[in-house]
C-alpha cells in the first residue's frame, strides 16, 4: 500500500540526554512528520513514542494534516529535507531553539 507523510506540531519537555542538547525541563515547539498508510487516521500515540525516543517528555500536540509534496516544495528548508528523510526513514523530528514561556 502507498505512503504518505502526516506533520504533527506541539510542544514537549527536554529530558536528560536530548539529541538537541536543550537544558532538561525546557519547554520547546516541534514539527514531526510521520510517514503513515494512505489515508489513515492521525495516530498520535506513535507520534509521541517518535518524540520521546528522543529523550523529550509531556509532549502535547497542537495540530496535525497530511502534507503534500508541492506544499512541502513551497515551504522550503529545513521541510523538504524533513519530508524526504520521513519517506526514507519514518520519521523526521524539528525541535525550534527558543524555549516556550
Amino acid at each position: 500500500m502507498s505512503k504518505e507523510v502526516r506533520a504533527y506540531i506541539g510542544l514537549a519537555t527536554a529530558k536528560e540526554g536530548n539529541t538537541q542538547e536543550y537544558p532538561s525541563g525546557e519547554r520547546h515547539a516541534f514539527n514531526l512528520f510521520l510517514l503513515q498508510e494512505i489515508g489513515a487516521d492521525e495516530n498520535c500515540e506513535k507520534a509521541e513514542e517518535v518524540v520521546c525516543t528522543e529523550s523529550w517528555t509531556a509532549v502535547e500536540f497542537r495540530k496535525t494534516g497530511i502534507l503534500s509534496a508541492a506544499s512541502v516544495q513551497s515551504a522550503g528548508e529545513p521541510f523538504v529535507s524533513m519530508y524526504e528523510a520521513a519517506l526514507k526513514d519514518g520519521s523526521a523530528l524539528l525541535v525550534y531553539r527558543e524555549p516556550e514561556s
